[in-house]
Protein backbone atom coordinates (compact mmCIF):
# COMPACT_ATOMS: atom_id res chain seq x y z
CA UNK A 1 0.00 0.00 0.00
CA UNK A 2 1.04 3.59 -0.44
CA UNK A 3 -0.92 5.68 2.06
CA UNK A 4 -0.83 9.41 2.68
CA UNK A 5 2.56 9.43 4.46
CA UNK A 6 4.23 6.53 2.60
CA UNK A 7 6.00 8.63 -0.02
CA UNK A 8 7.37 11.04 2.57
CA UNK A 9 8.73 8.12 4.60
CA UNK A 10 10.06 6.26 1.55
CA UNK A 11 12.23 9.09 0.25
CA UNK A 12 13.95 9.36 3.64
CA UNK A 13 15.25 5.82 3.28
CA UNK A 14 18.46 5.41 1.27
CA UNK A 15 17.35 1.95 0.12
CA UNK A 16 14.71 3.38 -2.23
CA UNK A 17 17.35 4.25 -4.83
CA UNK A 18 19.16 0.92 -4.61
CA UNK A 19 16.65 -1.26 -6.46
CA UNK A 20 16.11 -2.03 -10.14
CA UNK A 21 12.49 -3.10 -9.63
CA UNK A 22 9.88 -1.76 -7.23
CA UNK A 23 6.39 -3.26 -6.88
CA UNK A 24 3.43 -1.83 -4.99
CA UNK A 25 0.68 -4.25 -3.93
CA UNK A 26 -2.45 -2.20 -3.38
CA UNK A 27 -5.15 -3.57 -1.06
CA UNK A 28 -7.83 -0.93 -1.72
CA UNK A 29 -8.37 2.69 -2.68
CA UNK A 30 -9.04 4.43 0.64
CA UNK A 31 -6.65 7.37 0.92
CA UNK A 32 -4.83 5.96 3.96
CA UNK A 33 -3.76 3.13 1.64
CA UNK A 34 -3.38 4.93 -1.69
CA UNK A 35 -3.08 8.64 -0.84
CA UNK A 36 0.53 9.20 -1.92
CA UNK A 37 0.61 6.58 -4.68
CA UNK A 38 0.54 9.11 -7.53
CA UNK A 39 3.46 11.05 -6.03
CA UNK A 40 5.39 7.82 -5.39
CA UNK A 41 4.91 6.67 -9.00
CA UNK A 42 5.83 10.07 -10.46
CA UNK A 43 8.96 10.37 -8.31
CA UNK A 44 10.17 6.93 -9.37
CA UNK A 45 9.52 7.67 -13.05
CA UNK A 46 10.71 11.26 -13.38
CA UNK A 47 13.48 11.36 -10.74
CA UNK A 48 14.71 7.76 -10.47
CA UNK A 49 14.01 6.88 -14.14
CA UNK A 50 12.09 3.67 -13.53
CA UNK A 51 8.53 2.42 -13.80
CA UNK A 52 7.03 0.95 -10.64
CA UNK A 53 5.03 -2.26 -11.01
CA UNK A 54 1.55 -1.65 -9.60
CA UNK A 55 -0.63 -4.62 -8.63
CA UNK A 56 -4.32 -4.25 -7.83
CA UNK A 57 -6.99 -6.73 -8.95
CA UNK A 58 -9.43 -3.97 -10.02
CA UNK A 59 -8.47 -1.64 -12.87
CA UNK A 60 -10.26 1.35 -11.28
CA UNK A 61 -6.85 2.34 -9.87
CA UNK A 62 -5.92 3.47 -13.40
CA UNK A 63 -8.89 5.89 -13.40
CA UNK A 64 -7.89 7.32 -10.03
CA UNK A 65 -4.31 7.86 -11.18
CA UNK A 66 -5.44 9.40 -14.48
CA UNK A 67 -7.54 11.93 -12.52
CA UNK A 68 -4.36 12.80 -10.58
CA UNK A 69 -2.45 13.41 -13.82
CA UNK A 70 -0.47 10.15 -13.68
CA UNK A 71 -0.48 8.56 -17.14
CA UNK A 72 -0.08 4.82 -17.71
CA UNK A 73 3.40 5.40 -19.17
CA UNK A 74 4.59 6.22 -15.62
CA UNK A 75 3.93 2.74 -14.19
CA UNK A 76 3.25 -0.84 -15.26
CA UNK A 77 -0.15 -2.08 -14.15
CA UNK A 78 -0.98 -5.70 -13.36
CA UNK A 79 -4.27 -7.15 -12.12
CA UNK A 80 -2.30 -10.01 -10.56
CA UNK A 81 1.34 -10.30 -9.61
CA UNK A 82 3.53 -11.24 -12.58
CA UNK A 83 5.69 -14.32 -12.24
CA UNK A 84 8.90 -13.77 -10.30
CA UNK A 85 11.26 -16.65 -9.61
CA UNK A 86 10.78 -18.00 -6.08
CA UNK A 87 7.98 -15.55 -5.23
CA UNK A 88 4.25 -16.13 -5.47
CA UNK A 89 1.69 -13.48 -4.55
CA UNK A 90 -2.04 -14.07 -4.56
CA UNK A 91 -4.79 -11.50 -3.92
CA UNK A 92 -7.68 -12.66 -1.75
CA UNK A 93 -10.97 -10.71 -1.50
CA UNK A 94 -11.82 -9.43 1.99
CA UNK A 95 -14.73 -7.45 3.47
CA UNK A 96 -13.88 -3.93 4.58
CA UNK A 97 -15.97 -1.29 2.81
CA UNK A 98 -19.29 -1.96 1.07
CA UNK A 99 -18.54 0.51 -1.73
CA UNK A 100 -15.21 -0.84 -3.00
CA UNK A 101 -13.31 -4.04 -3.63
CA UNK A 102 -10.70 -4.79 -0.95
CA UNK A 103 -8.00 -7.45 -0.94
CA UNK A 104 -5.59 -9.28 1.30
CA UNK A 105 -2.38 -10.79 -0.05
CA UNK A 106 -0.74 -14.14 0.46
CA UNK A 107 3.01 -13.86 -0.16
CA UNK A 108 5.08 -17.02 -0.53
CA UNK A 109 8.74 -17.70 -1.29
CA UNK A 110 10.95 -20.75 -0.80
CA UNK A 111 11.25 -20.11 2.95
CA UNK A 112 7.87 -18.95 4.19
CA UNK A 113 4.33 -17.92 3.44
CA UNK A 114 2.69 -14.88 5.06
CA UNK A 115 -0.79 -13.39 5.04
CA UNK A 116 -1.34 -9.62 4.91
CA UNK A 117 -4.98 -8.65 5.48
CA UNK A 118 -4.90 -5.00 4.51
CA UNK A 119 -8.04 -3.53 6.07
CA UNK A 120 -10.47 -6.38 6.74
CA UNK A 121 -13.53 -6.87 8.91
CA UNK A 122 -12.94 -10.60 9.22
CA UNK A 123 -10.34 -13.17 10.15
CA UNK A 124 -11.11 -16.06 7.77
CA UNK A 125 -11.18 -19.62 9.09
CA UNK A 126 -8.79 -20.56 6.28
CA UNK A 127 -6.22 -18.11 7.64
CA UNK A 128 -6.55 -19.52 11.16
CA UNK A 129 -6.18 -23.05 9.82
CA UNK A 130 -3.06 -22.21 7.79
CA UNK A 131 -1.54 -20.56 10.86
CA UNK A 132 -2.31 -23.61 13.03
CA UNK A 133 -0.82 -26.01 10.47
CA UNK A 134 2.29 -23.83 9.91
CA UNK A 135 1.41 -23.05 6.30
CA UNK A 136 1.54 -19.40 7.36
CA UNK A 137 4.65 -18.43 9.28
CA UNK A 138 3.24 -14.97 10.06
CA UNK A 139 -0.07 -13.17 9.75
CA UNK A 140 -0.38 -9.37 9.49
CA UNK A 141 -3.95 -8.59 10.50
CA UNK A 142 -6.12 -5.51 10.82
CA UNK A 143 -7.31 -5.70 14.47
CA UNK A 144 -9.83 -3.40 16.14
CA UNK A 145 -10.55 -2.76 19.81
CA UNK A 146 -14.19 -2.07 18.87
CA UNK A 147 -16.22 -5.29 19.32
CA UNK A 148 -18.94 -3.93 17.00
CA UNK A 149 -16.69 -2.78 14.16
CA UNK A 150 -18.10 -3.62 10.74
CA UNK A 151 -14.95 -2.51 8.88
CA UNK A 152 -11.99 -3.72 10.97
CA UNK A 153 -11.70 -7.13 12.64
CA UNK A 154 -12.54 -7.10 16.37
CA UNK A 155 -9.84 -8.65 18.54
CA UNK A 156 -12.48 -10.84 20.18
CA UNK A 157 -13.02 -12.70 16.89
CA UNK A 158 -9.32 -13.42 16.49
CA UNK A 159 -9.00 -14.53 20.11
CA UNK A 160 -11.56 -17.27 19.51
CA UNK A 161 -9.74 -18.54 16.41
CA UNK A 162 -6.07 -18.32 17.40
CA UNK A 163 -4.73 -20.26 20.41
CA UNK A 164 -2.59 -18.18 22.76
CA UNK A 165 0.59 -20.12 21.89
CA UNK A 166 0.27 -19.00 18.23
CA UNK A 167 -0.71 -15.36 18.81
CA UNK A 168 2.87 -14.05 18.73
CA UNK A 169 2.86 -14.92 15.00
CA UNK A 170 -0.14 -12.60 14.46
CA UNK A 171 0.99 -8.99 13.96
CA UNK A 172 -1.70 -6.40 14.65
CA UNK A 173 -2.09 -3.43 12.29
CA UNK A 174 -4.32 -0.36 12.10
CA UNK A 175 -4.57 0.15 15.86
CA UNK A 176 -7.50 2.32 16.86
CA UNK A 177 -7.01 3.35 20.49
CA UNK A 178 -4.25 4.70 22.72
CA UNK A 179 -3.73 1.74 25.05
CA UNK A 180 -4.66 -0.98 22.55
CA UNK A 181 -1.04 -1.98 21.86
CA UNK A 182 -0.53 -2.89 25.53
CA UNK A 183 -3.80 -4.87 25.57
CA UNK A 184 -2.74 -6.80 22.47
CA UNK A 185 0.64 -7.66 24.01
CA UNK A 186 -1.12 -8.88 27.17
CA UNK A 187 -3.28 -11.15 25.00
CA UNK A 188 -0.14 -12.56 23.35
CA UNK A 189 -0.31 -10.81 19.98
CA UNK A 190 2.58 -9.00 18.28
CA UNK A 191 2.21 -5.45 16.97
CA UNK A 192 3.68 -4.05 13.77
CA UNK A 193 6.24 -1.35 14.52
CA UNK A 194 6.86 1.67 12.36
CA UNK A 195 10.58 2.27 11.77
CA UNK A 196 11.23 5.95 11.14
CA UNK A 197 14.59 7.52 10.33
Amino acid sequence: DCGESTFEEAIKKPGLTGWDDVTVLLTHLHSDHSGSLGTFLAYNYFVLNRQVNLVHPVATINNLLRLQGIGEEVYTYYQSMPYIVDLQIKALPVHHAPDMACFAYEVKDNDECIYYSGDAAEFPDTVAEKLKTNRYTRVYQDISSNPDSAHHCPVSIIETKVPRELRSRVYAMHLDSANFEQILHEKGFSVVESHRT
